[in-house]
């Protein structure tokens, strides 16, 4: 048997050998993923609606009213709005090595997409609603684990489209009596939110509900708002910069 022969044979056993470990530490570590499950494939929203839905914010002039079950209505104020129109059309956020986009862009990417996308000011409203504090408005982060315990927006649930089963129970739990439920990644062309509001319309929750912040975590920092570390409500506060992380963090905890 020649060299190279020896070399090839030696390296498919290796492969090989490597192949199985890796399924059997697959299988039996809690954190595996299902070698049978399509992650990647999206969901037609058209089932979920019936019809396009509606998308982005309210048109200008008009008010976002509060939960029909509350008998206050929330009106987006006017110091956000005339921030948005003088400001969003500027703001730019990284979404890959190639591709930067405005927020009106964002945002119409995913109204195309077909799902009700909101700009950074909305989101920023819904946060400091009484009615997220009461329940009725709930922040979710779709971003992988490691991610959302360096940073997420203060007091948002994870959602883990790739390990639903561990991260699917109290989302539920906290969409089941909420009005509004805003999903987000880290915006621009990121598809995690959109797989999440996937994985929400399956379990039943309807889809007027459900919201995509376009910008995401990234506008989030990028616009100087604080972010949460850990845990949801661990309690340990960061002032948003352009980047974020724990070793970017030191020191700033407020």
């Amino acid at each position: 048997m020649t060299e190279l022969k020896r070399t090839l044979l030696q390296f498919v056993v290796l492969a090989v050998t490597g192949l199985a470990i890796g399924l059997v530490a697959n299988a039996l570590s809690p954190k595996g993923l299902s070698l049978t499950t399509n992650y990647f494939a999206k969901r037609d929203l058209t089932k979920f609606n019936g019809t396009r839905p509606h998308n982005g914010p309210a048109p200008s002039g008009t008010t976002q009213t509060a939960p029909t079950s509350r008998v206050a209505a929330s009106q987006l104020t006017s110091s956000a709005t005339n921030k948005r129109a003088t400001n969003h059309n500027a703001a730019q956020t990284g979404t890959s090595q190639s591709q930067q986009m405005t927020e009106d862009e964002m945002v119409q990417r995913l109204k195309d997409l077909g799902y009700q996308a909101l700009y950074h000011w909305e989101v920023v409203d819904l946060f400091n609603s009484p009615y997220r504090t009461d329940g009725l408005y709930v922040v979710i982060d779709a971003r992988m684990g490691q991610h959302y315990q360096d940073g997420h927006i203060p007091g948002a649930y994870h959602l883990d489209h790739y390990y639903l089963d561990q991260t699917i129970d109290k989302v539920l739990e906290a969409c089941g009596i909420a009005e509004k439920i805003v999903v987000y990644c880290n915006g621009g062309d990121c598809e995690d939110s959109e797989l999440a509001v996937g994985d929400l319309l399956e379990k039943g929750i309807p889809f007027d509900r459900l919201y995509v912040y376009a910008g995401g975590f990234t506008m989030w920092t990028a616009e100087g708002m604080r972010y949460e570390i850990g845990e949801r409500n661990s309690g340990e506060m960061v002032q948003g910069t352009a980047t974020n992380g724990r070793q970017e963090a030191k020191g700033t905890a407020q």
